[in-house]
């Protein structure tokens, strides 16, 4: 499919930090096959549902970071906006 990302096949292990059953879970990411490691520190994430009305769900996704320095200068990618640390995201599910 032309303009399409091609997927990527990999892992990470995690260490879950906080779980709220059916509600929330926070996790770092401590070791990876892709090569998050090599420009971020700090890689984390957090995922939680929230009830909106009795037929609609949002779901919100955070993924936490902090850019690795590399020879002084951290490493900022053109993409980004928002704060350097932090970026998130967020869905209604019908």
């Amino acid at each position: 499919m032309p303009g399409s990302a091609k997927k990527r096949k990999g892992w990470y292990q995690e260490i879950r930090i906080e779980q709220i059953e059916g509600h929330k879970i926070t996790f770092l990411i401590y070791k990876d096959s892709f090569g998050m490691g090599k420009i971020l520190e700090d890689v984390g994430a957090a995922m939680e549902i929230m009830p909106e009305s009795s037929d609609k769900t949002r779901f919100i996704f955070t993924f936490y970071h902090r850019p690795k320095k590399q020879n002084g200068v951290a490493y900022e990618p053109a993409y980004q906006d928002g704060p350097e640390e932090e970026s998130a995201e967020s869905a209604t599910i019908n």
